[in-house]
């Protein structure tokens, strides 16, 4: 009763009441139509054959003069109870089946899904034939045969679902906090793939009133003359043109409960995801108008490439228009890099998509302000007020983009060289190979390497680096005058985002394009920015120039951005880790800075100990299945970690640190080597065992957002691991969730909402109370601080201090930002290809690097100073070699030299003698 309360409750649960009623009302007619029908359905009136309505006979009378409405009334019995039964026996046999076999794979998906395939290729009446056989004619025969023939297509559909389900970081998460497959199968994965389910469901109801008369009419189902919707469609096709209204009555009732189950579905599915809101308040679109030019007031200044004045972009909530970027304007000249900076949520990306215009329609849309662009022919526009024709006609060839995720801005079913030929043919008038010829001329500029081999490569075979290579390719191929960069470097390692920037810098000196940079990095400002528009809340607060901005900066959000910013070297002198100042942003003060109480616990035996820890990936033939190579992405890593403290791993992308991880609390099963947390191997423990030992280690996942289940409310994922390993049933875990919840600095009313209620920051802040609710020894922190603005990594960083100094927490922290490493971390291990090739204390590392790569690492970290900006640096083209291998091959045995106490560095070959010099 209480579920029921709370789902009345939710506002969206109302729009459940038509469709409800409406289908009850159905039901109700059918159980009831031995009571309401005027006559007998089998009664048979010869004489009255195919008579239309009258008076006696409301509908008319069928081919053998029976009442055609208490026949309808009648078959709603069959067909009802047919089409659900069916309905709900398919979707439980077939959602089961494809669950199991896309969760487990292997034999699990041989003996489901692939068994359901099978039975797909029969043709359905053999399959009725067979059954029949089985079991014999009758109702009963009817809904199995019905069920034989759909539940595959649940199968099919569950398993596609599950397959792409289970790799998100939320069904890692459950894992992580011990979750069996069960639990996760059912409260996890399962909502989550329900919205296709539903419809699918909908679907089979209509087709299964359908296909029931044709199997009827064959004796395999219901046997005339018992009424059914089937069966009356299929007597009255034969007198289609003698009596019309014959078929329209059971068409009519078949439609209709189609259209109600339809509707009750899709309010189902739209009640249980906490994401479907119904968006108000945004002004219709107007009519754009055509070329501007020699309008007064869009005649740019000499030399002016772009002015945004006064532009006003709002978007649709649940709750009215909102304004996402209010009265911001500036100037961006030929030939100038204008950098807009600001956090998560300031209105800098918007401003990016309404120039580009590419503001998703029916959700958000410029509404006041002029956008004034000089095209290449000499012509003016005003971009926020373009027809479509001409705003596609100016993409690509005189505004272009580079997006912030190249992977998901790439199409992964075209080939490199066919996308950036595309782009080239849309733009300018050439043949394919004049095209391909220009692509590979691209490629050469933006200095990927064997361009030849790589123009015929797919996006997935490119590294992070050589992807985003491409973007800018693809954006210059038509040589634009405007290139707008939106978070260009913010996915990137810290190497590869110096390539990027340096790459970006030198093609604008040989183009003379101006840039529009969007960032929330000051470092990679300072870099590359001629000026600066500071946003907030989506106003420009601050602009000047950049030199000016760092070195005398006025409004106190900027003030409050530069002081947030970490600083390599910041930490020099400095013994152990150190809070980050947190600065008020209405005044611009901070507070000063500490460094952590010392939390360091000397032990005879540390708290973690791995050694030669191994995960290898076998890459498996796509015919035969043999292995014809491995991933090596962790290879004989070592080390050890004490009570109280933080080790870092870092390294560029594919150097095998979220790996490690993973294998530490086996959510990725490790090859061999051994994991000692406190003196037992995590690799020797059985299922029931490792689900015990997970409650003194677990993990906070770079993704806040994707490791909290989209359709739970925080409060119940806080309170899932406790409930997981019986610490507390759901009903007493809600003061746990609170003190949590005041424990990271939320407010205890909030778990009753949902994860896109809250912002980034908030979102961590519960993945930590989550991680903490085991009270757990050790946290490994993958990343957890990447995906966040400055000024919130600031605080969640203190925050994950504080809890160390007052929970004794161990930290395994996995980052590619060195500045905050240096702040945060005891010991630092360096990864590169699955290995460590140097680790030792923090202030060794930092201070008296000795392997190449540490110094390459080092080097090509931003400095957010303007002053150094033309400052030559030593930046690297090279990419991460590959970690694939042939399967015979054996990795050499490694060995270190030390250092200084606790300092080991590899003893490199010929790879790193180029490097090393």
């Amino acid at each position: 009763m209480n579920g029921l309360l709370t789902l009345w409750r939710n506002p969206k649960a109302r729009h459940l009441a038509p469709s409800l009623i409406a289908l009850f009302i159905l039901i109700l007619i059918a159980v009831l139509a031995p009571v309401i029908a005027p006559y007998d359905p089998l009664t048979l009136d010869i004489g009255g054959r195919l008579a239309p309505p009258s008076v006696e006979h409301w509908l008319g009378q069928d081919e053998f003069g029976r009442d055609v409405l208490s026949r309808l009334l009648y078959g709603a019995q069959v067909s009802l109870s047919v089409a659900l039964a069916t309905g709900a026996v398919a979707a439980l046999v077939g959602v089961s089946a494809g669950m199991i076999g896309g969760y487990f794979g292997g034999i699990a998906e041989v003996l489901t899904v692939r068994t359901a395939e099978f039975m797909l290729s029969f043709p359905p009446i053999l399959l009725a034939l067979l059954v029949i056989a089985l079991t014999g004619p009758g109702t009963a025969t009817l809904i199995v045969t019905l069920s034989v023939f759909y539940a595959p297509e649940f199968a099919r559909i569950a398993y596609g679902e599950v397959r792409a389900v289970r790799q998100k970081e939320y069904v890692e998460a459950m894992r992580a906090i011990g979750a069996g497959p069960s639990r996760i199968l059912r409260r996890t994965i399962l909502p989550n793939i329900a919205a296709p389910l539903f419809v699918q469901f909908s679907l089979v109801v209509a087709s299964a009133i359908v296909v029931e008369s044709g199997l009827s009419f064959l004796g395999l189902g219901i046997v005339p003359p018992t009424p059914s919707w089937g069966l009356m469609i299929r007597g009255a096709r034969a007198y289609l043109e003698i009596n019309p209204l014959g078929l329209v009555w059971p068409c009519a009732a078949l439609v209709t409960t189609i259209f109600i189950v339809n509707a009750l579905c899709d309010a189902v599915r739209d009640v249980f995801d906490p994401r479907t809101t119904k968006l108000k308040g945004l002004p219709e679109d107007k009519e754009g108008t055509s070329d501007l030019q020699g309008r007064s007031d869009v005649r740019l200044p000499e030399g002016v490439q772009l002015s945004v004045a006064g532009l006003r972009t709002e978007f649709a909530t649940p709750n009215g228009a909102v304004a996402a970027v209010k009265d911001i304007s500036f100037d961006l000249r030929r030939g100038e890099t204008l950098a807009v900076v600001g956090e998560s949520g300031s209105g800098k990306s918007v401003t990016s998509l309404s120039i580009m215009g590419l503001l998703p329609k029916g959700v958000a849309r410029v509404t006041g302000g002029r956008i004034a662009f000089a095209a290449k022919s000499g012509q003016t526009y005003d971009l926020a007020d373009l027809p479509d024709e001409t705003a596609c006609s100016l993409r690509g060839s005189d505004i272009a983009m580079i997006f912030q995720e190249p992977m998901t801005s790439l199409n992964p079913v075209y080939r490199i060289g066919d996308q950036i030929a595309e782009a080239i043919l849309a733009h300018r008038d050439c043949s394919q190979a004049e095209a391909r010829r220009l692509a590979l001329e691209m490629l050469r500029k933006v200095r990927i390497s064997d361009p030849e081999r790589r123009l015929d490569q797919f996006p997935f075979e490119l590294s992070g680096g050589m992807r985003q290579r491409v973007m800018i390719a693809l954006a210059l191929a038509c040589k634009p005058k405007l290139l707008i960069a939106d978070e260009p470097t913010t996915a990137l390692d810290v190497t590869i985002q110096a390539q990027i920037l340096e790459l970006i810098k030198d093609l604008q000196k040989e183009e003379g394009m101006a840039i529009l940079f969007v960032t929330h990095d000051m470092g990679v400002v300072a870099e590359i920015a001629d000026r600066t528009v500071v946003m907030f809340n989506g106003e420009a607060v601050e602009a000047g120039t950049t030199a000016e901005i760092f070195r005398r900066p006025q409004h106190p959000y900027t003030k409050a951005l530069l002081a947030a910013v970490p600083k390599l070297g910041a930490m020099n002198g400095r013994e152990r880790p150190m809070r980050f100042p947190i600065v008020d942003r209405s005044t611009g003060t901070s507070d000063i800075p500490t460094e952590v109480p010392d939390t360091v616990r000397d032990q005879e035996r540390p708290l973690l100990q791995v050694s030669n820890l191994t995960t290898r990936f076998p890459i498996r033939s796509a015919i035969r299945g043999r292995i014809t190579g491995r991933v090596h992405a962790v290879e004989n890593v070592s080390f050890d970690l004490r009570a109280g403290e933080t080790l870092a791993l870092v390294g560029e992308s594919g150097c095998g640190k979220s790996t490690t991880g993973r294998s530490l609390l086996r959510l990725i099963e490790p090859e061999s080597g051994s994991i000692l947390l406190d003196g037992v191997d995590m690799l020797k423990l059985g299922a029931d065992e490792l689900r015990e030992q997970r409650r003194r280690i677990q993990m906070i996942f770079q993704d806040p957002f994707g490791s909290l289940n989209p359709r739970e409310t925080v409060g119940r994922a806080i309170a899932e691991p406790l409930v997981i390993h019986g610490l507390a049933t759901p009903a007493k875990a809600r003061d746990k969730v609170a003190d949590l919840l005041e424990r990271v600095g939320l407010q205890t009313d909030m778990a009753r909402r949902y994860p896109h209620e809250f912002s980034g920051g908030q979102r961590q802040r519960i993945c930590i109370a989550r991680a903490l609710a085991l009270e757990p020894r050790l946290i490994v922190a993958d990343e957890s601080v990447s995906a966040l603005d400055v000024s919130v990594k600031a605080q969640v960083v203190n925050l994950m201090l504080d809890l160390q100094a007052q929970m004794g927490l161990s930290y395994v922290f996995i980052s590619h930002d060195m500045a905050v490493v240096e702040r945060v971390s005891h010991r630092v291990a360096v990864m590169y290809l699955g290995e460590i090739v140097e680790i030792g204390p923090r202030a060794a590392i930092f201070g008296s690097p000795q392997h190449p790569y540490t110094k390459r690492l080092l080097a090509a970290v931003p400095v957010a100073d303007p002053e150094r900006r033309h400052q030559p640096r030593p930046v690297s083209d090279a990419e991460i070699r590959s970690p694939i291998r042939p399967a015979d091959f054996e990795p050499p045995i490694r060995q270190y030299r030390t250092v200084s106490p606790g300092h080991s560095v590899m003893i490199w070959g010929d790879e790193w003698a180029r490097d090393a010099t």
